[in-house]
């Protein structure tokens, strides 16, 4: 009898009956009450109708019953992350993945699933468990080792894909959101464009296109794109946003500020829309848009995620911080600083002291003389390096202004080259830098150059991490110049704590872990300066804007370059530098930010208390 139920249940289910499936599935309960099929079934008719949590118990009972069901397992992993309990969902899809080893079907699903559940490895190595016969089995590989890390080989993969497939959108897609992932634009723009003649567009795939254009700071294009968008009927929060972005890079405050409030008539939590409104607002408006997020927050019905509120919370911590009112912004920068600590423990990616020490000490072991002629490379990088907020953006915007010189940005491009190279090392195919020979090096040096669009003979590369790859510089461009920018601890660890960092920065949103990394950097720092200082220049973020003038001789004078004055000039609209300073840039040279700790000493002393713990004062 009870097979018969479950049997009519299941049909029912199928055709989307859900109504009599579940009278069918409750009346099987009644006559057996450890039914795990039929718990499975009220559970999955649960998730379909949103109802996440009702799912997740019904799902648990289940498995419970039936522990070794993988499916079973999987569905409540989906319901519990749906409902927002990740580190329970990802035990759940860590066990269905090892009941579902080899079934490619069941990988699939669980492997896309172990990726939203940031769990890469654990993906890879499930997918690579079964002979992939789909083409979505093979891209998956190409995002798990992406998120790894590995995303050379992850565009490597993927473009053999395209290669093979060059019909295909899905692989054009994701070619292009690896390739993007690598900065490398060019393939990414192409591979979108390829994506783009494969479809009927929509107003949503115009909207990513401009996107992309913006984030590899084509601004031209990025607008031309959102035009299309709008002619195709986009509205909607994310459109304003971008608008605004736009709008706000030109320059135009007060079309940003526009945007910003069309995109929260949309959206009223969108997190980004608020951190525009926030920034672009004058002083007038100021106060009623900070109250006006101050009642946002404070709304227990908001349905805002977490990764929006913390946004928010950052952004009204900047909007009292304008007004005055320290009290109040000392306490939203820490609520917000919380739920990034939450948010990096939830998808265990928090900073680990002993690993970042350890690693610190090998970089030093690996580059333990200063090499000589090891590559034949006659570009001539400046790269400006540093702990974010030390001054990068400001150095780079004057070292760009001398003669010859091409801004180059941000560019990760040797953040991805280093990592592959220590993989290579860990794995044996490359030697320790010591032994690698002059075409080695050249090998590496042209990879960086072709993944640096517009990189001429004398071009900056202001990454801020970039300090742990100094070594390697040294190594691949002998005529290079390394510029290491320095600022007063408090001041650069409070600057950072109250800027909404990517999880690649997870040190930032805790004082012990801030003044660790903090105390790493400049210790490596001090390591590079004294392996090559004919090559290396320490630069005082204070001494240089107590003396513009002649700071910017001496490091004109470092770099090889004839000095001029118009290199001070700071309204530098052309060429915006797309990060946190690029406002602050675009002032005039001024010491305001310096000593900028001590406004905050009487309302945060546990935070200044903690980087004196990690000997931060003491530098």
């Amino acid at each position: 009898m009870s097979s018969d139920l479950l049997q009519k249940a299941e049909s029912a289910h199928r055709r989307g009956d859900l109504l009599n499936a579940e009278q069918l599935y409750r009346q099987l309960l009644r006559e057996e009450s450890t039914n795990a099929s039929a718990l499975f079934g009220l559970g999955t008719l649960a998730m379909q109708r949103g109802k996440h949590t009702h799912a997740a118990d019904l799902l648990l009972q289940a498995a419970k019953i039936e522990p070794d069901a993988a499916d079973i397992s999987l569905n409540l992993a989906l319901a519990l992350q749906r409902s927002g309990q990740l580190q329970a969902a990802t035990v759940h899809a860590l066990h269905s993945a090892k009941l579902a080893s080899g079934d490619e079907h069941f990988a699939n699903v669980i492997g896309k699933l172990l990726l939203d559940l940031r769990q890469p490895r654990a993906a890879l190595d499930l997918l690579r468990s079964c002979t992939p016969s789909q083409l979505s089995t093979t891209i998956l590989i190409g995002r798990a080792m992406g998120a790894l890390g590995d995303w050379d080989r992850a565009v490597a993969l993927l473009r053999t894909l395209a290669e093979s497939n060059n019909d295909n959108p899905d692989i054009a897609v994701e070619l292009s959101l690896a390739a993007g992932k690598l900065r490398d634009y060019p393939l990414a723009i192409a591979s979108y464009q390829q994506y783009m003649t494969l479809i009927e567009p929509t107003a949503q795939d115009y909207l990513r296109f401009a996107d992309l254009y913006l984030i590899a700071r084509d601004t031209s294009n990025s607008d031309r794109q959102l035009r299309l968008a709008r002619e195709a009927g986009i509205t909607g929060a994310d459109y304003h946003v971008l608008r605004g972005r736009l709008d706000r890079l030109s320059g135009d405050m007060q079309s940003a500020q526009v945007n910003a409030v069309a995109a929260l008539g949309y959206q009223p939590d969108h997190g980004q829309a608020w951190s525009l409104r926030i920034e672009s607002a004058n002083d007038t408006d100021l106060e009623d848009s900070v109250a006006a997020l101050s009642l946002e927050l404070a709304d227990e019905t908001s349905a805002a995620t977490p990764y929006y509120r913390t946004l928010m919370l950052y952004a009204v911590a900047a909007g009292q911080d304008r007004l005055g009112d320290l009290t109040a912004a000392a306490q939203a920068f820490n609520q917000a600083n919380a739920l990034q600590m939450r948010a990096l423990a939830d998808s265990s990616r928090t900073y680990d002291i002993d690993a970042e020490s350890t690693r610190t000490e090998r970089l030093k072991r690996q580059h333990r003389t200063q090499l000589k002629e090891a590559c034949v490379s006659q570009y001539r990088p400046i790269f400006i390096v540093g702990m974010p907020r030390s001054g990068t953006t400001l150095i780079e915007k004057v070292i760009s202004r001398l003669a010859g010189v091409t801004p180059g940005g941000e560019n990760e491009a040797l953040t991805f080259i280093a990592a592959q190279y220590q993989r290579d090392v860990m794995t044996g195919r490359l030697p320790e830098p010591e032994g690698l020979s002059p075409s080695q090096w050249q090998d590496l040096a042209s990879r960086y150059i072709a993944l640096s669009p517009g990189a001429n003979n004398i071009f900056t590369d202001k990454m801020p991490h970039n300090f742990q790859h100094v070594g390697l510089i040294l190594g691949m461009f002998p005529h290079a110049r390394v510029i290491q920018m320095r600022r007063e601890p408090r001041d650069n660890c409070l600057s950072i704590y109250q800027r909404p960092f990517p999880e690649g920065h997870n040190y930032a949103c805790d004082a012990i872990t801030l003044g660790h990394a903090w105390c790493q950097a400049q210790g490596l720092m001090d390591y590079w300066v004294e392996l090559d200082p004919t090559k290396v220049k320490d630069q005082n973020f204070a001494d240089f804007v107590d003396n513009p003038e002649e700071a910017s001789k001496a490091l004109a004078d470092f770099c090889q370059l004839p000095w001029h004055p118009e290199c001070l000039i700071s309204d530098l609209q052309d060429n915006p530098s797309f990060t946190f300073s690029e406002l602050q840039v675009r002032s005039s040279i001024s010491n305001t930010a310096v000593g900028r700790w001590q406004r905050y000493a009487e309302v945060m002393p546990e935070f200044f208390a903690a980087l004196a713990e990690q000997g931060c004062l003491e530098r």
